[in-house]
C-alpha cells in the first residue's frame, strides 16, 4: 500500500511536469487510481439517468396498459410515447454532453504529464500520447447531435457508421498506448534522461 499511496501523490506533485522518466511502477498505481475515480464519477451521474428512463418508461407502460391482452398501439399512444422517448432523450443530451467532457478532459489532463514521463523512460515521445484525443476529441463533437437525432427520429445508417469506425479507432489506438506504457523501460540513461531509481519499484 505504501508504494500505491506513493506514486500517487508523486505523480499529483508532477501534474505539469512533462520532462523526465517514469517507471511502470510509479506510473501504473495513479493511472488505475484516476481510472476508478473516474468510473465512479461517471457511474454517479449516469445511473440516476438510466433510472429515470426506467421510471418514466414504467410509467408510460402503466398509463396506457390494455385491458385486453394483444390489443395494437394507438396512433395516439405512438404520440405520447414519441413525446415521453423526446424528454428522456433530451435530458440524457443535456447532461452527458456537459458531464463527459468535463469528466474527460479532467481525466486527461490529470494523466498527461505521467503518460509522457511513462513514454520517455521507453525512449520515445510524449507525443505518442496524443494518439486517441482526435478520436476522443469527435465523439464528444458529435455527441449533441447524436442525441438531437434520437429526439427528432433522424438518425441514419451513416450516422452509425461513423461512429461505429470511430470508436473502433478509438479502442485500436487505446490499446496500443496501453501496450506501449505497460512495456519495460529502457536500461540507463537515454535522450530524455538518467533511469529512475524509484525506491518501490518491485
Amino acid at each position: 500500500m505504501t508504494a500505491i499511496f506513493a506514486a500517487i501523490l508523486y505523480n499529483f506533485g508532477n501534474l505539469i511536469r512533462f520532462s523526465g522518466r517514469e517507471t511502470r511502477a510509479q506510473f501504473w498505481p495513479y493511472a488505475i487510481f484516476l481510472f476508478i475515480v473516474q468510473s465512479i464519477v461517471s457511474s454517479a451521474i449516469t445511473i440516476p439517468i438510466m433510472v429515470n428512463v426506467f421510471i418514466k418508461a414504467f410509467q408510460f407502460g402503466m398509463q396506457h396498459a390494455r385491458t385486453t391482452g394483444g390489443a395494437p398501439m394507438t396512433a395516439a399512444d405512438q404520440r405520447a410515447m414519441d413525446q415521453m422517448m423526446q424528454g428522456v432523450y433530451a435530458d440524457m443530451g443535456s447532461i452527458l454532453t456537459v458531464t463527459t467532457p468535463i469528466c474527460t478532459t479532467l481525466f486527461v489532463i490529470l494523466l498527461a504529464a505521467a503518460v509522457a514521463r511513462r513514454l520517455h523512460d521507453r525512449g520515445m515521445s510524449g507525443y505518442w500520447g496524443l494518439m486517441p484525443l482526435p478520436l476522443t476529441a469527435f465523439s464528444l463533437f458529435t455527441m449533441p447531435q447524436m442525441f438531437a437525432a434520437f429526439a427528432t427520429h433522424t438518425v441514419s445508417g451513416g450516422w452509425f457508421a461513423v461512429l461505429l469506425i470511430n470508436s473502433l479507432l478509438y479502442f485500436g489506438a487505446l490499446i496500443l498506448l496501453i501496450v506501449l506504457l505497460a512495456q519495460r523501460g529502457l536500461a540507463g540513461a537515454n535522450r530524455f534522461g538518467p533511469a529512475i531509481d524509484w525506491p518501490y519499484s518491485p
